[in-house]
């Protein structure tokens, strides 16, 4: 059987486990991709996904204050496997009867991963952000 001009033909699939106890949610996502495509597609897109997992934990601390974090393992078809952990701690106040505030500080790439979602353009090195959201 023969193809004429563009295609992109994808066989993957994806596990999921979720738990939650009191004040604690554990995720744990897996996703595995599997593309064949046309050669007259443009390479830079054929750099895709082809593993990731994802550690996912949400936790409530006293006081409400969320704590969450993610760490997830990537491995991409012509790169090197990487690891980014990203984490949030956050806190909600009451202003108003219908206004509420989130004071957050939050930390990206926090293992400094050097990685590329398209081909030649590096995404951002480890930062932290701090602010206040009107919710």
């Amino acid at each position: 059987m023969a193809f004429r001009g563009r295609y992109r033909f994808s066989l993957g699939f994806t596990l999921n486990f979720s738990t939650y106890w009191n004040k604690y949610i554990l995720k744990f996502d897996y996703t595995y991709l599997n593309q064949i495509s046309c050669p007259r597609v443009s390479t830079k897109y054929q750099n895709y996904l082809k593993h990731k997992a994802d550690l996912i934990s949400i936790l409530e601390l006293p006081w409400h204050i969320n704590f969450s974090f993610v760490l997830s393992y990537q491995k991409r078809l012509f790169q090197s496997p990487y690891l980014i952990l990203d984490t949030k701690i956050e806190k909600k106040i009451k202003l108003l009867k219908h206004i509420q505030c989130k004071f957050f500080v939050e930390g990206k790439n926090l293992l400094d991963a050097d990685y590329e979602d398209i081909d030649n353009l590096s995404m951002p090195d480890r930062k932290v952000l701090a602010g206040l959201e009107i919710v």
